[in-house]
């Protein structure tokens, strides 16, 4: 009898399309706050032109790719190209974007704190009213981004970092390492 109805199921599940292959990325809860989880592998949003952007990972081509209101915290890109992203008020709180490709992103109101940008290209990026506060940009390059309004409080610098023409970093509340 149990034979049968385990023939029963495994025949309901085939035609209801569930099989392993369907089973949903992994879900890591976060200890922080456990009412809260995220994704630790899922797929990102679409490009422009309609195909799927790739997974959270370090080097991945993100590129072109709507994230905006994206949660993306606390995962690792480091070295990924997200040149011409959408990343409107998007959270990338204590996200590591070391060596990423920000260039000509649009990180417009991004929720950006605690990320690791060391020597990322920020070139032409329009980080317009985007929190950065304790943020390491050190070594980064920033020439052209839009930084109106961006909070920068207790962000880290050096002398590698390039900031846009006349910016002023200290005067934004950076400090330099």
């Amino acid at each position: 009898m149990k034979k049968v109805a385990v023939i029963a199921l495994i025949s309901l599940l085939a035609l209801t399309g569930c099989s392993k292959k369907s089973n949903p990325a992994p879900v890591a809860s976060n200890s922080a706050n456990p009412s809260a989880s995220q994704s630790t592998s899922s797929y990102t949003g679409q490009k422009q032109d309609g195909t799927r952007c790739g997974r959270w990972q370090a080097n991945a081509d993100l590129s072109n790719c709507d994230l905006s209101k994206s949660d993306i915290s606390q995962q690792q890109l480091a070295a990924a190209n997200l040149s011409g992203a959408n990343l409107t008020s998007a959270t990338l709180t204590q996200t590591v974007l070391t060596k990423a490709n920000l260039s000509n992103a649009n990180a417009t109101g991004a929720q950006i704190r605690g990320a690791q940008l060391g020597s990322a290209v920020m070139t032409n990026a329009n980080l317009s009213g985007a929190d950065l506060s304790a943020t390491n940009v050190g070594g980064a390059n920033l020439t052209g981004a839009i930084l109106t309004g961006a909070i920068l409080t207790g962000t880290t610098y050096n002398d590698a970092t390039i900031w846009p023409a006349g910016f002023d970093p200290l005067a934004a509340g950076a400090t330099k390492f």
